[in-house]
């Protein structure tokens, strides 16, 4: 009898990331376009446990904007 997990074949090759950063870019992307309408801008802190809005360039990346929203630094 053998066991599920036979290692006589060595380790198996890492899986590729592409497909789960690519995910993960667009995940980032359609949460930032909600993110504003659930979490708003002000007020932040007491109930809101959530720091200011952090500043960053327009043109960042949208998982950095997305961190910024809420309220640490990318």
């Amino acid at each position: 009898m053998t066991h599920p997990a036979n290692t006589t074949q060595g380790p198996a090759a890492p899986a590729d990331p592409r497909p789960f950063l690519n995910t993960a870019v667009a995940l980032a992307g359609r949460t930032l376009a909600a993110v504003p309408h659930a979490l708003p801008a002000e007020p932040r802190g007491g109930p809101v446990p959530f720091a200011a809005v952090v500043d960053v360039a327009p043109k960042a990346p949208d998982i950095d904007r997305l961190v910024a929203w809420s309220g640490r630094t990318p």
